[in-house]
């Protein structure tokens, strides 16, 4: 898939009622210095965090701000971060984050249910966007982030790692070339072990901004041990 056809078939689905003004891609700004990206990270978990700290270590990229609306996370990560990382904007509160001018990129790794919203506010904002999959819950969310990508002339990418693995590009070139003959059937299996989640009588917590981590999704209580 290339950003050309991207865009094409994201204008389909845009339609005439999505038609608006074009925002200039980062690319095309004055950029930070030394010729950095500078990138904004939303949602600091397991994946999230990691992205942090490989994104402070490479070259061309800096790390200018961190978002997460568990502000334990932040300052897990915010400590975890090199020396030479320099001064990085913290916040609870991804709004803040994407507005700002020093932040030519985000990248969303959120729980699921932020991953549209998230994506849609970024790129009204001037923001290329990063986001982990899924892209949102529904077909329509991923229709509205693929018109938010084109009314906006965002690039917008999303985290299906093993679709550009070259280990596959391989495998799959040798399926195609027939040496296999024809397939007929194929089995995968994947044993992985994980806690039970528990269950508890409705709780909220109280150490973050709770409507904010529930963001477009009910407010409801939480039922589980853990809220991550």
């Amino acid at each position: 898939m290339t950003r050309r056809n991207l865009l094409k078939r994201g204008a389909l689905v845009a339609g005439a009622g999505m038609v608006g003004p074009l925002v200039s891609s980062v690319w095309a700004n004055p950029r930070g210095a030394n010729d950095r990206v500078r990138v904004g990270v939303i949602g600091l978990g397991i994946k999230g965090g990691q992205h942090a700290r490989t994104l402070s270590q490479m070259a061309g990229v800096q790390v200018t701000a961190l978002c997460d609306v568990d502000p334990q996370r932040v300052a897990e990560i915010r400590a975890a971060m090199p020396a030479s990382a320099g001064a990085v904007f913290t916040t609870t509160d991804l709004r803040e984050l994407i507005e700002r001018a020093d932040v030519d990129a985000v990248l969303i790794a959120t729980s699921t249910h932020w991953h549209a919203l998230a994506t849609v506010w970024a790129c009204e904002a001037g923001k290329d966007v990063y986001v982990e999959k899924p892209v949102g819950r529904t077909i329509a969310e991923g229709r509205r982030v693929m018109a938010a990508a084109v009314r906006y002339g965002r690039m917008v990418q999303t985290g299906t790692q093993l679709r550009s693995d070259s280990d596959i590009d391989e495998m799959a070139a040798y399926v195609r070339s027939g040496k296999l003959g024809r397939v007929k059937w194929i089995q995968g299996v994947s044993y992985r072990l994980r806690d039970p989640l528990g269950r508890r009588a409705g709780w909220y917590p109280d150490w973050l901004d709770y409507d904010l981590y529930c963001g477009p999704s009910p407010m409801i209580p939480l039922e589980r041990e853990r809220l991550h």
